[in-house]
């Protein structure tokens, strides 16, 4: 045998094991990159109904400060009204003193 040809067929059987050794794991990782965008694309939709989930959550949270605000103005209007109330109560009750007073002096002189 040559050894020209037997150190030629080592070199190609060299070449052989290193691409046996080396590329199952390159493809591995292009099958597994692969399966990852998959995955990925396949959990979009999932994320954009998360997001809208959240945004309706939002708005409510919105709406129910909202409320909450409406509930505290209004809360404070009717105290103003009950004070109001009672003021012009008080005076309605003084102005009734005053009259039946003043009808008592009006009969004293009669």
């Amino acid at each position: 045998v040559c050894p020209c040809l037997a150190g030629h067929v080592c070199s190609k059987l060299l070449r052989a094991a290193v691409l046996a050794v080396v590329v199952p794991p390159l493809l591995l990782g292009t099958i597994c990159s692969e399966m990852a965008e998959v995955l990925q694309l396949q959990a979009l939709p999932s994320i954009v109904y998360g997001l809208e989930e959240q945004a309706v959550a939002l708005s409510l949270e919105a709406a129910a400060a909202g409320s909450s605000a409406l509930a505290v103005t209004d809360a404070a209007e009717a105290e103003m009204l009950e004070a109001r109330a009672a003021e012009l109560e008080g005076r309605s009750k003084a102005e009734e003193e005053a009259a039946m007073e003043q009808q008592e002096r009006d009969a004293g002189f009669e």
